[in-house]
């Protein structure tokens, strides 16, 4: 997959692109973040519904700061932490005032970890922060 992601990460006039639920593991993520540096016409991403962890945070969070095009960030469904949403609403309230929706549902959120995506999310007031507590049964403890 890493090889197919090198080349149509680099289409020139490339607006959309869904990868959504195509079990994406953190190894991938060097194509995808690397196309997403470079890339000024992308505004749609979605990786929804994939296997990213938080190891992947600190190279997405890079490439967002670079990008200036992107709009709408899907990542629905991985397995992101806290400390990694938190990053990721960081690194797009202080380089993209432009986004205007950033989907982090169902990703390792408990209920208790709510305030803090809130409280984040709050400070941008132009994005449409999408989030929702894990409904695994850890979540609620």
């Amino acid at each position: 997959m890493s090889h197919f992601l090198s080349g149509v990460v680099h289409l020139p006039q490339l607006r959309e692109l869904y990868l959504g639920s195509n079990a994406l593991v953190d190894q991938d993520m060097a194509s995808i973040t690397h196309g997403l540096q470079c890339s000024q016409t992308l505004e749609v991403l979605d990786l929804s519904n994939n296997r990213f962890s938080g190891q992947v945070q600190p190279s997405l969070t890079c490439a967002l700061t670079a990008n200036t095009s992107l709009r709408c960030l899907n990542l629905r469904d991985n397995h992101f932490a806290l400390m990694d949403c938190v990053a990721l609403l960081q690194a797009v309230w202080q380089h993209h005032p432009t986004m205007t929706v950033l989907n982090i549902a169902r990703n390792r959120l408990t209920f208790r970890d709510c305030d803090a995506v809130f409280e984040a999310a709050r400070a941008m007031p132009w994005c449409n922060v999408v989030f929702a507590p894990d409904r695994s049964p850890q979540s609620f403890n």
